[in-house]
């Protein structure tokens, strides 16, 4: 997974004395793990707003499971990262996305366009489901939704594979956008664990409310926990709803 490799390089190179270009090949769009535009379209925006300075660019995608994709990073050092509060996403503002395919008939794309429309499109404004056409060595393909409200957005994220129909490949982005929906929530339950160790740097408190609390999130606030001077607290129950409040120790 590049999506995961990176993310084990880019916060010490953002903390770097000089600024940094990383070359990331193998997997772009891999099961249970971030995908390039998850990163580049919503975890990026995050991390903007919370100080940090990176631009990223996909040469090559790469399917599940032969891999062979390439992504590339540019990381300008951070002085100091910003607290996020997010308890309040505001109203919804609109629902955009991608869906996509990579050496496999466009049609393919505009079926998963189509059936997001047909789930969506009466009860919220839908605006710019681009259909586009990925450069990989391998057949692929993905529907990505981003759900953009007045103060935070969510984003969620299915892959294809063979023998899977391009409605079954929509509809696993829809049901994360409409579990989102059907929460208060400020972010979702994968950026939240994403979230956890630059806003443990940050100089001051967060807050964010999810959707769900996993597992994942209450290993990541353990493990950081055992490295850095920060108290995480989480409220509430796995696999409900909860609140994450990150406190960093003052310098």
């Amino acid at each position: 997974s590049t999506s995961l490799v990176f993310q084990t390089l880019y916060l010490p190179l953002s903390l770097a004395n000089a600024g940094s270009s990383i070359s990331i090949s193998g997997g772009t769009h891999v099961p249970a793990s971030p995908s390039f535009e998850y990163l580049n379209n919503h975890w990026l925006h995050f991390f903007r707003r919370i100080g940090g300075n990176i631009e990223m660019k996909l040469d090559q995608a790469g399917f599940f499971p032969q891999g062979g994709g390439q992504i590339q990073a540019i990381i300008k050092p951070v002085s100091i990262f910003n607290p996020i509060i997010l308890l309040d996403r505001g109203q919804l503002v609109q629902i955009s996305g991608i869906s996509a395919v990579a050496n496999l008939d466009r049609r393919i794309a505009k079926r998963q366009r189509e059936h997001v429309i047909r789930r969506l499109g009466a009860r919220y404004f839908l605006n710019d489901i681009r259909i586009i056409q990925l450069p990989s060595r391998f057949k692929g393909t993905f529907m990505l939704l981003i759900a953009e409200f007045e103060n935070s957005q969510a984003c969620y994220f299915s892959l294809g594979k063979l023998g899977k129909p391009a409605e079954q490949v929509a509809d696993e982005a829809v049901d994360g956008i409409e579990f989102f929906l059907s929460t208060q929530s400020g972010v979702d339950q994968y950026l939240a664990d994403q979230l956890l160790l630059p806003l443990s740097l940050a100089q001051g408190d967060s807050q964010f409310s999810t959707p769900s609390i996993t597992q994942h999130i209450v290993t990541n606030a353990s493990i950081i926990s055992m490295f850095l001077p920060v108290e995480i607290s989480i409220e509430g129950e796995m696999g409900k709803p909860g609140l994450v409040v990150i406190k960093p120790s003052k310098p």
